[in-house]
C-alpha cells in the first residue's frame, strides 16, 4: 500500500460490479483516465477487459467502478 494509506488495486483483488457479478483483478495498470485492467469470472469462463477508475468498498473488501452504488451486492 503506498504512503498516506492510499490503496491501489491490486492482482488477487475482487472487483464487483453494479450488476452483482464479482471478478478476480489478473493485471492492473494506472493510466490517465483510470485504471486497466484484466479480471477473471470466480468460476473461470469469463474475462473482463476494462479501464475506468476503481474505488474501494470497504463494506464488501472489493473494488468497484467509481460512481457506482456501493454495497448493491446480488444474492
Amino acid at each position: 500500500m503506498p504512503a498516506k494509506g492510499i490503496r491501489t488495486p491490486q492482482s488477487g483483488e475482487s472487483l464487483i460490479l453494479v450488476d452483482g457479478r464479482r471478478f478476480v483483478l489478473a493485471t492492473v495498470e494506472n493510466g490517465i483516465r483510470g485504471w486497466w485492467f484484466t479480471a477473471r469470472a470466480h468460476d473461470g469462463q469469463s474475462t473482463l477487459q476494462g479501464n475506468t477508475r476503481l474505488a474501494w468498498d470497504s463494506q464488501t473488501t472489493a473494488w468497484r467502478p467509481d460512481g457506482e452504488p456501493q454495497h448493491n451486492q446480488r444474492d
